[in-house]
């Protein structure tokens, strides 16, 4: 990030926001990378605001109409970030973006 001159106090990490609030009031949808069902304790319930998974792990998400997928055996995650980026709109892919997603 550093290289890219990307200070670390402009990142937000889970913690930085009150996704529960959020949801009561439906304010939230999501889109999991890296992963395709939530895990974490106590944000089960977060489930039915996730309208995409990005993921190249074993697909463990029940089909819905209400979710987009993709969930493919890649060697990354990144590889379908990038096709994704590029499928959008591909001039947003400069050479940062293209370095960050390295």
């Amino acid at each position: 990030l550093a290289q890219q001159g990307i200070p670390t106090d402009s990142l937000t990490f889970r913690d930085d926001i009150n996704l529960t609030t959020l949801h009561t009031e439906d304010k939230l949808s999501l889109t999991l990378v890296d992963h395709n069902i939530i895990r974490a304790r106590g944000d089960e319930d977060l489930d039915s605001v996730v309208v995409e998974v990005i993921d190249h792990h074993k697909d463990e998400r029940a089909e819905s109409d209400a979710c987009k997928k993709t969930v493919e055996t890649v060697g990354s995650c990144t590889t379908l970030v990038a096709e994704r980026i590029l499928e959008k709109d591909a001039s947003v892919m400069n050479k940062q973006l293209a370095t960050l997603l390295m």
